[in-house]
């Protein structure tokens, strides 16, 4: 002799109020991961100006952390000398102190970053990489706090 047994389990669910908490869950991970990714961009940036070759300082002074921007589901934050890295947009500052783009007057920016061969008086090659393969454990473990803390302020 077999019973069935059934058991039915109700729970009201505010549908509209859970998706409303979802979006706005959304949207504040997303301002968590924008200003997180934009302070931590700046630190490597810090941490790159103490590095930087300096002859006339030009190159120093292009060094630009850009704001973060979104496309699709992607977020980035750009950051490079010379406009960027030698590019002749610096999303900053589009003339340098002569009235020039500044990659044409640091347009040597990636060719410095990248001669370790070369010697400075003041600074090294790799100036941008290695401060950021350094701060790279941090920027994972910030970016996962930003969020953790930004889904538990959402009611």
């Amino acid at each position: 002799m077999s019973e069935r047994v059934i058991a039915r389990i109700e729970m009201p669910v505010e549908l509209e109020r859970v998706l409303k908490s979802l979006g706005a869950i959304t949207g504040e991970i997303e301002h968590a991961l924008k200003k997180t990714m934009y302070e931590e961009a700046s630190l490597v940036m810090s941490a790159s100006q103490a590095q930087v070759p300096v002859d006339t300082g030009a190159l120093r002074s292009t060094g630009v952390v850009g704001f973060p921007e979104t496309r699709g589901s992607e977020i980035s934050v750009v950051l490079g000398y010379g406009g960027p890295a030698g590019a002749n947009n610096s999303p900053i500052n589009r003339l340098g102190r002569s009235g020039r783009p500044p990659s044409d007057e640091v347009g040597y920016a990636v060719k410095v970053h990248e001669d370790k061969e070369a010697h400075h008086e003041v600074g090294k090659a790799k100036f941008l990489e290695e401060p950021f393969a350094e701060a790279a454990p941090r920027i994972g473990r910030a970016m996962i706090n930003a969020v953790t803390a930004a889904a538990k302020t959402v009611k």
